[in-house]
C-alpha cells in the first residue's frame, strides 16, 4: 500500500500533492515506518537471545533508521509542508505518558570480543539426523565481530550432494536439506 500510495502521489498535479499527503499518504507512511520499527526491534531481541550479535546489531540499525525516517516525516509535516502551517499539530512525543508504546524494545548486542560460529539445527537439536523422509534445515550466524567462513558437506545419498563454502557476516543463512 505504501508503494501504491507513492505512485498515486507522484501522478497528482503539484497543487493536489500536499492535500493528498495530509489526508492519505501520511497515515500510510506512519503505519509502514512504525511497523518497520517494531519488526526490526523484535528481530534484534530475538538475535540477542540466540547470541547472534552481528545480526542483532544490523536489526538495531534498521530499527533506528525507520524511527529516524518517521521523525523526518513529522518534521516535514509540521515545519515544511504548507509553509509550516501545521507546526505543533502532530507532536506524538509531547504527551507523556503515551497511551501506547512509542518506542519498540530494541535490544543492542553486548560486545563479547570472541569470534564464534553459531549453528542451530532442526527443532533445537544438536545434529541433523535423517531418520525418515522429510526436509531438515540448519541456520548459521556469526556471533562475533568478524565474518566467519564455513563449509557444509552434504552426503551423496541426498538429492543434492556436494560441498558448500561461504562466509557469514551479520545475517544468518538457512540451508534446507531436501528429503531423500
Amino acid at each position: 500500500m505504501d508503494k501504491r500510495g507513492n505512485r498515486v502521489y507522484e501522478s497528482l498535479p503539484e497543487q493536489e500533492k500536499e492535500a493528498f499527503f495530509q489526508l492519505c499518504l501520511m497515515k500510510l507512511h506512519a503505519a509502514f515506518l512504525t511497523n518497520g520499527m517494531y519488526y526490526y526491534a523484535d528481530r534484534s531481541a530475538l538475535c540477542v537471545r540466540e547470541r547472534k550479535n552481528r545480526a542483532a546489531e544490523l536489526y538495531v540499525k534498521e530499527c533506528r533508521a525507520y524511527d529516524d525516517a518517521r521523525r523526518q516525516m513529522l518534521i516535514y509535516y509540521n515545519k515544511k509542508m504548507c509553509g509550516g502551517k501545521w507546526d505543533q499539530i502532530l507532536t506524538p512525543e509531547d504527551f507523556p505518558p503515551p497511551r501506547t508504546a512509542m518506542y519498540p524494545a530494541c535490544v543492542p548486542p553486548v560486545r563479547e570480543g570472541k569470534e564464534k560460529l553459531l549453528v542451530d539445527c532442526w527443532n533445537g537439536e544438536d545434529e541433523v539426523v535423517f531418520s525418515r523422509n522429510c526436509d531438515k534445515w540448519i541456520q548459521i550466524a556469526a556471533g562475533g565481530e568478524k565474518p566467519l567462513s564455513y563449509q557444509i558437506a552434504v552426503p551423496a545419498w541426498l538429492e543434492k550432494p556436494g560441498k558448500f563454502r561461504s562466509s557469514v557476516r551479520r545475517r544468518d543463512r538457512k540451508f534446507r536439506f531436501p528429503s531423500a
